[in-house]
Formats: structure tokens, C-alpha cells, sequence
């Protein structure tokens, strides 16, 4: 038996030692007899070690010491079952996009300046049969997405009574992002029949904050119409699961923590929970995103300063894999054109095809599916953490293969692993102390 290559010594200068191992997630606190000799076992790489037989079985569960081979096996284990996921046809996802346009004018919106067109009924038809047939369409996950797709009603209306009707389809997901602005009672009550599962909308911040950062391009106000239809989504469709998202930028980060226990104390009894994700720039922001070093102090300041509870400073497993990684996955814009990112939507460079035709631009589809994944960064074939990652974006990896982009894609800064530790081990004692 060795040491494996995901395990995680260190000494807290707070709490004493411990170990972590990423690929089953353990954290173990350490004396220091314990510590200094697994420290040693890892510098001599041997294939021995004498310790108590209550102690060595308990690190063989954790994978601390695996056997010779066991960790290269775990990597590819770990690519066959992610490529095996990829190119099966059994499932088939699609989001759609059914106009470009939008009501919203945010400054760190990546589809700044896309044509308003609205998809045609030429095309609404088009994609009813080019979902029906494709291997999966029996088990087909759906999402709406823009611009903002319920500019688009008609449209999505039509599209949904198609599928209905249809022998071949089988909406067994069918979710929709939206900035919840025109999200009013009929439009609910016309999703629901269709089974609508869940719903993302964004609000930025308290209502000062948000109404600057979500802004209407007649200049109105937004918070309160959003806050307003989000109340009614949640009385007429409670088994629609509404996701919140707020995209924490320099400008908003202190409204966060005062508005999410303000929304989740309002709907704290439904299917509601406020999420929060770092924005970041794929073109055209114009506000100032933090960087990855300042993600762990505002995860600190959320939980010290704020008591807000539901923070987690423990890495979390990712499993890999979004519509770039699946070959029966893409994005269907306004005219038909194929995409498999949807940051791609709108750019000519980026169609992979068109619903119109069987033809299918394979090197970017190669890119995207495999050149750019994961198991194709030599950066994380030996990372500690590759077993709880997903690898992080493709498109960013994409744009560094074109262009040269630097990029960082890394979930966990690795010079923070300690401070998340230590602060999970905080938050631990602070739980049984209460």
C-alpha cells in the first residue's frame, strides 16, 4: 500500500493536524505522533507502514494508503464513466433560445448588442422535428433561455403545444431562465400545465443595488415587479422549484448576506433558495468582478459577520459535465443555428450547425466535448483536488487554445485549501458548542 497522491497533510497552527483526501472526501484530525509519521511515509514514498490495526483500517476507508496502481486506475475510471455519460444518446438536453432580444440592459451581460430577432414559425416547427428525431427525445430535458425567452411567449407557447401533441417526445425536465420581469399570473398558470420544474431568476441586490444592476431599458424600476411575480409563481406552481440567483460582483457584495436572509426568511416555508455565483467576464462586463482570492474572505465574512449558517467552507464533488461536455446536448437559437455554449449564442464562429441540416462542425464540437475538457489539462492530471472537480469551464480553456487567453478555472485556489479547512473544523466545534 502507498500514500495517495490526493492526500492533504497539514498542521493548523489553530487546531493541531490533520489530513484530507479528495477522492472520498475525508478530513481526519491528527495527533501529532500520527501526523509527523505520515508525513514522513509520504517523503520516503514506501510501501510499508506499521501502525495500530484500528488506525490503519480506518485510513485504508478514507484512501489514504491505496494500493500501487489504485489512484491511475481511479483517473481512468473516472474519464470512462464521464466519456460514457457524454456520447450517450438515451437522453437528449436543449435549451432554447427564442429571441435574442432582451428588456434588461446589465453590465456584465455577455450578449450585448445580438440581433432582436424572434423565432419564426418556420422554425418553432423545425425544431419539433428535429427533437423528435434525435435518439433521447423520449426522455428530453428542456430549458428556455435568451436573451429573455418570455419576449418570446408566443413562441415558447407554440413550441410546448408541439411537443405536447407529439408521440415522440417525452419532456421529462422543463425548466426556464428568465429575469423574471414579465413572469405575470397567465404566463404561470400556462407553464405549469406543462409541468414547468424549475425557474432561475436573478435579483442583484436590495432594491436600490438591484434596480441599478438589473436595469430596465425603458428606466423603470424591476425589483419590485420581480419580487411581486416571484410571490405568485410560488402560490399558483409551489412544486416549481425557484432558484434565486445573485451574481455577486465589488459593487453588490454587501447587499448579499441582508438579501438573502431577507428572501429566505420570506419564503422559507416553499420551494425557494436564494444562490449566489461569482460573476464573471466573458466579454463586454462593465462592473468589477473579485477575484478567486477574495472568494474564501467573503465566504469568511458571510459566516462571522453575518451568521449565516447555510455557508460551507468543505469542498464540495462536482460532477462533470454541462452542454459542452454531451454530444446529444446544444442550444438552439432564434433561426435555428446550433451552439454547444450558451455564452456562444449569437456568435457566427461558434455555430455548430443548424437545425435545418445534418451537417455539423466537428472541430468545435471536438474541442468542446474532449479537447478541452478535464482530462485534457496536464494541470489536472495530478491535482490534489481532481477528484471532487469538474474541471471547470471549457470555454475559458477554448479561448486559451484560440487566442492564447490566460485562464484559471480552478474551483479552489489551492493556497486556500487550509483556510476552508480550518474554517470547516471552526464551524464544526461552533455546532456542537450550541
Amino acid at each position: 500500500m502507498i500514500f495517495s497522491k490526493y492526500n492533504y497533510l497539514f498542521d493548523s497552527k489553530k487546531y493541531g493536524y490533520f489530513i484530507y483526501n479528495s477522492r472520498t472526501n475525508s478530513f481526519l484530525k491528527l495527533d501529532k505522533s500520527l501526523y509527523k509519521t505520515l508525513l514522513e511515509h509520504q517523503k520516503s514514498n514506501a510501501n510499508n507502514i506499521v501502525l495500530e490495526p484500528e488506525t490503519l483500517d480506518i485510513l485504508n476507508k478514507s484512501k489514504v494508503f491505496v494500493s500501487q496502481n489504485e489512484d491511475n486506475n481511479f483517473y481512468t475510471q473516472r474519464k470512462f464513466i464521464k466519456y460514457q455519460k457524454c456520447f450517450s444518446v438515451t437522453d437528449m438536453g436543449i435549451v432554447i433560445a427564442p429571441t435574442m432580444a432582451c428588456n434588461f440592459m446589465c453590465p456584465y451581460c455577455y450578449e450585448a448588442d445580438l440581433p432582436a430577432t424572434v423565432m419564426s414559425e418556420e422554425v418553432q416547427s423545425e425544431v419539433i422535428k428535429f427533437i423528435e428525431s434525435n435518439n433521447g427525445s423520449n426522455n428530453l430535458t428542456l430549458c428556455w433561455h435568451g436573451g429573455e425567452p418570455l419576449l418570446a411567449f408566443d413562441a415558447m407557447k407554440n413550441i410546448l403545444d408541439n411537443i405536447e401533441n407529439s408521440d415522440k417526445i417525452n419532456l421529462r425536465s422543463h425548466q426556464l431562465v428568465t429575469n423574471g420581469y414579465l413572469l405575470d399570473q397567465d404566463k404561470v398558470e400556462y407553464l405549469k400545465k406543462h409541468n414547468l420544474n424549475s425557474v432561475q431568476i436573478t435579483i442583484d441586490g436590495l432594491p436600490e443595488r438591484h434596480n441599478q444592476s438589473r436595469k430596465h431599458k425603458s428606466g423603470v424600476p424591476t425589483y419590485d415587479k420581480i419580487i411581486n411575480n416571484i410571490e405568485n409563481l410560488v402560490k399558483i406552481a409551489p412544486e416549481c422549484h425557484v432558484n434565486i440567483r445573485v451574481n455577486i460582483h465589488e459593487d453588490n457584495k454587501e447587499d448579499f448576506p441582508i438579501l438573502y436572509n431577507t428572501l429566505s426568511d420570506k419564503w422559507k416555508h416553499n420551494n425557494v433558495n436564494v444562490n449566489m455565483v461569482f460573476t464573471e467576464d466573458f466579454g463586454n462586463c462593465k462592473v468589477k468582478c473579485l477575484s478567486k482570492k477574495e472568494y474564501v474572505d467573503f465566504y469568511k465574512n458571510l459566516k462571522n459577520s453575518h451568521d449565516i449558517k447555510e455557508v460551507s467552507f468543505y469542498p464540495k464533488p462536482k460532477d462533470i459535465g454541462c452542454t459542452v461536455d454531451y454530444t446529444n446536448s446544444c442550444i438552439v437559437g432564434p433561426t435555428g443555428d446550433l451552439y454547444k455554449c450558451w455564452v456562444d449564442l449569437g456568435k457566427e464562429d461558434r455555430i455548430i450547425g443548424n437545425i435545418f441540416s445534418n451537417e455539423r462542425n466537428y472541430a468545435i464540437l471536438s474541442e468542446y466535448i474532449i479537447g478541452t475538457d478535464i482530462f485534457n489539462d496536464p494541470k489536472c492530471k495530478d491535482c490534489l483536488l481532481f477528484p471532487i472537480c469538474d474541471g471547470g469551464c471549457s470555454l475559458f480553456r477554448y479561448e486559451h487554445k484560440l487566442n492564447g487567453t490566460e485562464y484559471n478555472v480552478c474551483p479552489i485556489n489551492f493556497e486556500d485549501l487550509p483556510k476552508l479547512l480550518e474554517l470547516h473544523y471552526e464551524q464544526g466545534l461552533n455546532k456542537l458548542e450550541e
